[in-house]
Formats: C-alpha cells, sequence, structure tokens
C-alpha cells in the first residue's frame, strides 16, 4: 500500500501543473512550438520539456524571467 501524499507536496504539484498548461495554452495561442517559446523566453530548448512536464520546481526569478518575457501574468490555480 502507498502512502498518501503529504499536502504540501499535493500543493507544489497542482502549482507545477497550473503553470505548465498555462505555457501550453500561451504556446497554442500563439501557435509556439516549444523550440519558439525557448527562443522568445530566450533559454535552451531542453528547459521547455522540463517547465512543461509539470514536475518543475519554478523559481520565482525563473517566473518573473517567462512573466517579464511573454508578458504574461501567471494566476495559481488549485
Amino acid at each position: 500500500m502507498s502512502e498518501p501524499i503529504p499536502p504540501e507536496v499535493d500543493r507544489f504539484l497542482n502549482y507545477s501543473m497550473s503553470i505548465s498548461h498555462q505555457l501550453i495554452d500561451y504556446m497554442k495561442e500563439h501557435k509556439l512550438t516549444k523550440y519558439g517559446l525557448a527562443r522568445q523566453v530566450g533559454i535552451k530548448n531542453s528547459c521547455i520539456n522540463d517547465w512543461l512536464s509539470g514536475m518543475n520546481n519554478f523559481t520565482i526569478r525563473t517566473l518573473a524571467l517567462i512573466e517579464t518575457k511573454l508578458n504574461i501574468k501567471f494566476k495559481i490555480m488549485e
């Protein structure tokens, strides 16, 4: 039998998935590939895969970079 997920881990996963979904929505809306998003933000293409996985531990600095470069504001959804 598996252990229950601690509440703080569950909240982290919800936050991370929410940000990933918002990035995916942005990509669809702007018809961007992962490569295109990487170029627009100014980071390596491999980082995009981590971001879109829903398991990335975004730093505040990274969130600020993404918001600034894409001119967006993330909404934390639970």
